[in-house]
């Protein structure tokens, strides 16, 4: 098990270019309007502003918030276990989810930016902000001068910007979904990932790595170029597991109530991230507001916590919004409340903070 266990949520992401769960719907709104010529993806986001415009008439009598992307993706899940959403047809509303996630990669993929860096003949691309910064403290803590640490990331994103700053410094990724690979960062997607696969043939979710992803191919790199886009959802149905049977896109799930559904996929991520809590000595949470609904998330803490053999010394929370502190404290026991403190930092602002926190020596510069 893990000393330090980092908790990222999509405040996390913010900086790289994502939007926030509250913004999301208009920023996808503003993106279908540039895909006219796209006629595969565009029927998915017309789809789902097609439902948005149902919900909207039954905000009358019940309140959804139509502008926050969880609670949409939970309402038309529900939408089709019950079979009906206003006047949509019996097939639209079975391809709600479906559309969703399909308009949630496009959305990560088309505003997140992978800067481009280095002089001519020499320019690669690196790590979305402010991730490379992470990595490096990840590194720190795991193999500095200072007593290492084993650390394990749960996170709550989609997107693959902690997954591309691991593979640029070529540390290996333990998803805790292969049984076979017990070795490299823990890296939990709790919610899965745009990388990885329901595999048609064994129905088990398959992790598509970037070092395979990047295996036949590079990122084209042209002289005006300051960043680029890393599409690894849309390029899934190139991804074989068993047989030859195309996988349907990546494996995400709504990020609230019903994750029944997905418990036998996803079963041995979510064991493995409740195991992390028991010897922790240090929770760092980033980005992630604990939104009351979110009630998962809360009894996997709870479970995770109770049994270990680790000392809690610290619970730190780091967010701009400081109402998220007292989320956090109506969670935590009193141990634990004992060793919270919260800062109103971005994710960019937490990495230096969490570093002298530690007292971990900085190895900026690293060759």
């Amino acid at each position: 098990m893990s000393e330090t266990v980092f908790i990222l949520g999509a405040g996390a992401s913010q900086e790289a270019g994502a939007p926030l769960m509250n913004d999301f719907i208009d920023v996808a709104y503003d993106l279908r309007k540039r895909l006219t010529n796209e006629n595969e993806i565009v029927w998915k986001f017309d789809l789902v502003f097609k439902a948005l415009t149902a919900l909207e008439a039954s905000v009358a009598k019940a309140n959804i918030d139509l502008q926050n992307v969880e609670s949409v993706f939970a309402a038309f899940e529900m939408a089709k276990l019950l079979g009906r959403l206003g006047s949509l047809s019996v097939e639209e509303v079975n391809n709600l989810p479906m559309a969703m996630t399909k308009v949630i990669e496009r959305t990560l993929e088309e505003t997140i930016s992978f800067p481009v860096t280095g002089v001519e003949g020499q320019r690669k691309v690196a790590p979305p902000i402010p991730y490379g910064d992470f990595v490096e403290l990840i590194q720190e803590i795991t193999d500095g001068d200072t007593k290492p640490q084993r650390v394990s990331i749960l996170t709550f994103n989609y997107d693959v910007c902690l997954d591309y700053a691991l593979h640029f410094n070529s540390l290996p990724v333990n998803y805790g979904l292969d049984e076979q690979r017990k070795e490299g960062i823990k890296l939990f997607k709790l919610h899965g990932s745009t990388s990885w696969i329901l595999c048609p043939g064994c129905n088990q979710v398959v992790p598509w790595y970037l070092e395979q992803f990047f295996t036949n191919r590079n990122w084209r790199l042209w002289p005006e170029d300051a960043s680029k886009r890393l599409d690894v959802a849309a390029k899934t149905k190139e991804f074989k597991h068993c047989g030859d049977t195309p996988a349907a896109g990546p494996m995400l799930i709504p990020p609230t109530w019903n994750k029944a559904e997905y418990h036998r996929q996803l079963s041995n991520v979510w064991r493995a991230a409740a195991a992390e809590f028991a010897d922790a000595e240090n929770i760092i949470v980033s980005g992630y507001s604990l939104p009351e609904t979110d009630h998962f998330f809360r009894y996997l803490y709870a479970l995770g916590a109770t049994g270990g053999g680790g000392r809690l010394k610290r619970f730190l929370v780091f967010d701009p919004d400081k109402d998220v502190e007292s989320k956090f404290k109506s969670l935590l026991g009193p141990l634990a409340a004992s060793r919270f403190c919260f800062y109103d930092f971005p994710f960019k602002g937490a990495i230096p903070t969490v570093r002298n926190i530690l007292g971990i020596k900085s190895n900026q510069k690293r060759a």
